[in-house]
Parts: structure tokens; C-alpha cells; sequence
């Protein structure tokens, strides 16, 4: 969930910041100008949520295969 409402903001702040440096550069506005816009915030908004994902405690995969078969071992 923290992913989610972290790259939702980096999206909207990427998205402030490249259009302000776009006004900055003299682009015309148009589709085309929209279209990076948007392009490049969403590869802002997921790399935030990839960096998140990786400082996230998640139990690694095999530990899940771990537990169960101590489980199972002690139902023997």
C-alpha cells in the first residue's frame, strides 16, 4: 500500500515538474507534449514503486515452503 501511495505522488510531482520545464524550454503544448509528459511520469511513478518494493519487509519465498513442512513434520 506505502508503493502505491508513493509512486501515486511521485507521479503528480514528476508530471508538475516536467511540464514546468517544458513551459521553461518554449515547447509547444500539444498531444505530443502530453503524451511524454505522461510517459515519463509513469516511468517516475514506477520506479518510486520499485525502489519501495525493494526497502519493503517481505518474507522471502522459500520461507513460506520452510514453514509449512515444519508443519507438517509436526502433525507427524
Amino acid at each position: 500500500m506505502l508503493d502505491f501511495v508513493l509512486s501515486t505522488l511521485a507521479f503528480f510531482a514528476a508530471a508538475f515538474w516536467i511540464r514546468r520545464y517544458l513551459d521553461e524550454q518554449g515547447i509547444n503544448h500539444g498531444m505530443t507534449r502530453n503524451t511524454l509528459i505522461f510517459v515519463l511520469a509513469t516511468v517516475v511513478s514506477l520506479a518510486v514503486s520499485a525502489i519501495v518494493d525493494q526497502f519493503e519487509d517481505k518474507p522471502p519465498a522459500d520461507q513460506h515452503g520452510e514453514v509449512s513442512q515444519l508443519l507438517k513434520q509436526l502433525a507427524q
